[in-house]
């Protein structure tokens, strides 16, 4: 069900968790808002797609829930969710997921699942860049964690992630050298680390 790009107002109704058939559920770029819960994601066993990107939503789901889909595509961009991110990223194996524009903060969780795009930026992460990405994410080609509140070094292991296309580190307050390992990606197109 795609109905992005309206005016629809309010809250998400519960009873669309219900809808056990749903493979797409796509309302970006709205006006909606209210809690998502997980009531909302109840019975979508077959759920692939989840877009509620440009919302004023507040997402609710217990650390210890465990979803009953196996989601492919995340996007809650824009939509000034705030605190730490609920532990279904660590569960579920995405393979595109977009968080930026949020008022997320905690230290940068790594998804223990093999995805390709993540986007983490304009956001509240602080602390420095996990140094145990290449093992978690081999198959990232994309990286944004831009506009956060970073520190440290970037670490010489996201030069291992050798399928990389796009990083961009800039906007935070890391420090130290280039690490010389960048040349290992080799289909690198954009760097963008603001040291």
């Amino acid at each position: 069900m795609g109905l992005g790009g309206n005016k629809f107002n309010g809250n998400i109704p519960e009873t669309f968790g219900q809808l056990s058939e749903f493979t797409n559920f796509a309302v970006p770029f709205n006006d909606l808002n209210g809690i998502v819960s997980e009531a909302h994601l109840l019975k979508l066993s077959k759920l692939t797609f989840l877009h509620f990107s440009s919302n004023s939503l507040i997402l609710y789901l217990k650390d210890d829930w465990i979803p009953p889909f196996q989601n492919r595509n995340l996007d809650l961009g824009s939509c000034q969710i705030h605190g730490k991110l609920p532990s279904l990223f660590d569960v579920v194996p995405f393979a595109d997921i977009d968080l930026s524009s949020n008022l997320f903060e905690g230290p940068i969780p790594l998804p223990s699942v093999d995805v390709e795009l993540f986007s983490l930026s304009f956001n509240r992460f602080y602390g420095v860049i996990p140094s145990n990405n290449k093992n978690i994410m081999p198959n990232l080609i994309f990286l944004s964690l831009g506009s956060n509140r970073l520190s440290g070094e970037i670490p010489s292991s996201i030069g291992e992630m050798v399928s990389l296309l796009v990083i961009d580190l800039s906007n935070n307050s890391l420090m130290g050298y280039i690490p010389s390992v960048f040349g290992n990606c080799v289909y690198l197109k954009v760097l963008d680390h603001g040291l």
